[in-house]
């Protein structure tokens, strides 16, 4: 991968417009990510791994990061026939104007033929109730393939214009394309311009919700879209908010996933909610899910989740929130343990935090813990 800034070597100049109008906009990893490349780019060459490697940085953390500065018009990105990245060149860096940009739709004579003209307020921001109308009920999972076509229309003139003057929805565009492996329709095209243009949803945050569908074994962008109605809904419009409210898709539901050995499927609607449970309304960490979670698969050779909510519930009630109290707990319960038992006695003796009997009879097995 090339790497140009068209400065002569032994010094990194920073300009005075990348640090008052972008620099604090900008999340750590991207800023990061750009002054290192300033600072390497005297190399001429380097490999994106090689760049992760020294920013510590996954390979995906670092391509998001040169994404988001491609959409800020600070960087191009050269890629080859294939998509592959080839090279990044600084651009120069503008000050970013008071004034508000060109907007994006076209004057509405170059709707298509036989739609309704909409109101100028109403393409600078969708109209009160929208996202209530096609978003699901805070808290709920969407039904994938049930949401209805967004009530604002765009053309495939608008689209296209929105493409040419926008390299942000430009970006989102090809990347979804691909996550998905598939060139997108008309219809698909049309749902994510208007999560970006009328719901203002931000490219990068929108980019991070398709990836994160993706590895979560959802590719239908209605269900895509049903998730960012939700957001929008809940006011989570920056990718900080989209972040924090999919790390369960990112992280959680794959770690759990992985904890109770479900390597060749993705959990279900009602596994997830279980999870959704334990962390929400148990208020368990990920450390005591997991624990849970291998405490059960020992058990009863089955990655049963209300065996393990069975363990999680017993835990909550005993107080306990950590697997340092877990150890206290287990610690006290083996001191108060007579001192002597017959060789017998202790073969059957039944340790308070590590059941040692077989079946699905949760309460019968569950009845004989005493926390």
């Amino acid at each position: 991968m090339r790497v140009d800034n068209g400065l002569a070597a032994g010094w990194t100049a920073v300009p005075h417009a990348f640090i008052d109008d972008y620099m604090v906009k900008a999340n750590g990893e991207y800023v990061k990510t750009y002054l290192y490349l300033l600072r390497v780019s005297e190399q001429g060459e380097l490999t994106l791994a090689a760049l992760a490697e020294q920013l510590e940085m996954t390979d995906k953390a670092v391509l998001r990061a040169l994404k988001y500065w491609s959409r800020e018009g600070l960087i191009r990105l050269q890629c080859d026939g294939e998509g592959h990245l080839e090279g990044v060149a600084f651009l120069p860096v503008q000050p970013k104007k008071a004034a508000e940009e060109e907007p994006l739709l076209p004057p509405s004579d170059e709707a298509a033929p036989g739609k309704d003209k909409a109101p100028e307020k109403e393409a600078a921001a969708p109209a009160a109730g929208k996202a209530e109308e096609a978003a699901p009920p805070s808290g709920e999972k969407p039904s994938e393939g049930n949401t209805a076509l967004p009530k604002k229309k765009y053309s495939a003139v608008q689209v296209l214009r929105m493409k040419e003057k926008d390299e942000s929805f430009s970006q989102l565009i090809f990347a979804t394309e691909q996550y998905l492996k598939k060139t997108l329709s008309g219809t698909d095209t049309e749902r994510l311009a208007y999560l970006y243009d009328s719901l203002k949803l931000p490219g990068d945050a929108l980019e991070y919700l398709v990836e994160c569908c993706v590895e979560d074994g959802h590719r239908d962008i209605r269900y895509i879209e049903s998730i960012a109605l939700r957001l929008h809904e809940e006011g989570k419009c920056t990718l900080e908010a989209f972040k924090e409210d999919l790390r369960r898709y990112a992280s959680d539901y794959p770690r759990v996933r992985k904890a109770f050995g479900l390597t060749n499927r993705q959990l279900t609607d009602e596994e997830k909610k279980r999870v959704d449970g334990w962390m929400d309304r148990f208020g368990m960490p990920m450390e005591m899910i997991l624990e849970a979670c291998a405490r059960t698969v020992r058990t009863i050779s089955d990655p049963s989740f209300a065996y393990a909510e069975a363990i999680l519930q017993r835990w909550k009630t005993a107080g306990i929130s950590s697997l340092a109290q877990l150890q206290e707990k287990a610690s006290e319960a083996e001191a108060e343990k007579p001192a002597a038992r017959s060789t017998a006695g202790r073969k059957n003796a039944k340790n308070d935090f590590n059941f040692t009997q077989r079946g699905t009879d949760y309460d019968a097995l569950l009845s004989e813990i005493g926390l």
